[in-house]
């Protein structure tokens, strides 16, 4: 039978892999409350914890990222943090009528302390303190952040264990942080990934926006129809889920391919992963590949009149 209507959906991050102590410390949970009241999507992964260390190089700052398997190597460019986060000083500070303070430090995150001072006096005008984690730097990194070079090899980092997926409410990421009962039971009996080193591992919450778009064969013959937004966020959760089977989701979907066979709304609906992070499980492994446009030419899981696959490329 040809296709008359098909649904493109896809799934991106709203923000980097976030850590259990960003969950659990109130105030980097509400730094992030903007990004997450996005998300319709989370999982609960696991990967190896990243460390951090760097060293102060002319022209920027060399940072290296490794966890035992793999190490990379970076810089940020140290001119734009004090651009954004000083620009009423920029004109200043490319003319030098004021000094620039600039510090590092580690523990394990990357801090930077960057302020300006007066040139006669040396007394400080602003100073502030910058934080930002290894998963912070290899997502800015797989997004093209301009500010940030080298890691070459970043996507060794991003390959995600994945226990568990959900549907977001308005109180999921408040119950993660203190009794979501998939997290407990993970943190109760974690294992290490590859019967590797367990202390070198982590938690990690990752936050996914959802969209979708529909595709007629011929407008004037078949209806667009409105995209319903819940029913696309149930399609991509039981998509994932039943072609990942993560261990702590006890409802599989197993049935989840036939029932879309029985719906008569769309003759196939294609699901892609709009980031450069690969999610995997004992059962299935979905490489994504980041677009800016949202076309995403990465793994993707089909429906159609076959059921449901999940197809690497």
């Amino acid at each position: 039978m040809p296709m008359r209507k098909m649904q493109a959906c896809s799934f991106s991050l709203v923000s980097h892999p976030i850590t259990n102590n960003e969950f659990s410390n109130k105030q980097q949970r509400n730094n992030l409350k903007s990004s997450l009241e996005n998300s319709k999507l989370y999982a609960i992964a696991q990967a190896r914890y990243p460390r951090i260390d760097f060293k102060m190089q002319e022209n920027g700052i060399e940072i290296t990222i490794s966890n035992d398997e793999f190490k990379s190597v970076g810089y940020i460019d140290i001119f734009y943090l004090f651009k954004v986060n000083y620009p009423e000083y920029i004109d200043a500070i490319l003319s030098r009528d004021v000094l620039l303070n600039f510090k590092t430090y580690s523990d394990p995150n990357c801090y930077f302390v960057i302020g300006i001072k007066e040139k006669d006096t040396g007394n400080m005008i602003r100073e502030g303190m910058i934080e930002i984690s290894a998963w912070q730097l290899l997502f800015y990194k797989s997004r093209g952040e301009r500010y940030i070079s080298g890691f070459d090899n970043y996507k060794d980092f991003l390959k995600l264990f994945i226990h568990y997926v959900g549907k977001t409410s308005k109180s999921t990421y408040e119950r993660l942080s203190k009794g979501h009962h998939a997290r407990l039971n993970i943190l109760s009996s974690e294992e290490p990934i590859n019967r590797q080193n367990l202390l070198s591992e982590e938690l990690l919450i990752l936050a996914f926006e959802v969209d979708a778009v529909n595709i007629i064969q011929n407008p004037k013959e078949y209806d667009l129809g409105e995209t319903k937004l819940n029913d696309v966020i149930d399609l991509v959760e039981r998509s994932l889920i039943s072609s990942l089977m993560p261990k702590y989701n006890e409802v599989k979907y197993k049935s989840h391919g036939e029932k879309f066979k029985e719906s008569d709304e769309f003759d196939s609906c294609c699901l892609t992963l709009n980031d450069n992070i690969q999610l995997f499980t004992d059962e299935a492994k979905l490489c994504g590949k980041y677009d800016a446009s949202g076309l995403s030419n990465s793994d993707y899981i089909i429906l159609d009149e076959s059921g449901i696959s999940l197809n690497n490329i």
